[in-house]
């Protein structure tokens, strides 16, 4: 059976998460993340719980000293050693990382997920998750660096499918579903 390869690129607490849970779920898909690359290369150095800033600081240093699209290329041979059908790759937030999976990955497919910001700082504050921002203007102040640091919205374009995740979870769900099944042909 052909393998499929499914990214996930969008801005903070726009769904990314939980339709990748979902598609594990129900497809017993696998997922590999770029921030988990980085956070590896910290654990190997005592850094175990980094906060925000860390991963951003040390994900722009690997990418500086090896490559911009290092976290993509090592991720790719994972990718590649796996014996599922569905792949999904989380954290992608260069262009250049969304290029190389596209140029290197047979099968992928990027998927952008976005919402509305008010809606995006809602679910942070519900998720509650350590290194989350807490106020709306510190939202505001991080949403402000990351699309002018990080480049997020301009990965965003290079998506395949873009989907605004702003209904039920049942809705995100159909979105995704309905994708599956457009690559899977």
């Amino acid at each position: 059976m052909k393998k499929y390869v499914l990214g996930f690129v969008g801005s903070v607490a726009s769904g990314k998460e939980t339709a990748i849970n979902y598609l594990k779920k129900k497809h017993k898909a696998v997922s590999f993340s770029l921030s988990n690359e980085v956070r590896s290369e910290l654990a190997s150095v005592g850094f175990d719980k980094p906060s925000r800033e860390t991963l951003q600081a040390t994900g722009n240093l690997l990418r500086k000293l090896y490559d911009k699209a290092e976290l993509a290329k090592r991720v790719t041979g994972k990718i590649k050693k796996s014996k599922a059908n569905l792949v999904l790759v989380d954290g992608i937030r260069y262009p250049d990382e969304a290029e190389y999976l596209k140029k290197n990955v047979t099968n992928c497919t990027l998927i952008s997920l976005d919402a509305e910001s008010k809606t995006r700082f809602e679910r942070l504050k519900k998720r509650n998750r350590v290194g989350d921002l807490k106020s709306w203007k510190e939202f505001l102040v991080s949403e402000e660096k990351e699309d002018n640091k990080l480049l997020i919205r301009k990965c965003m374009k290079k998506a395949d499918y873009a989907l605004e995740n702003t209904g039920s979870l049942d809705t995100l769900f159909g979105k995704v579903d309905k994708i599956v099944k457009e690559v899977a042909k």
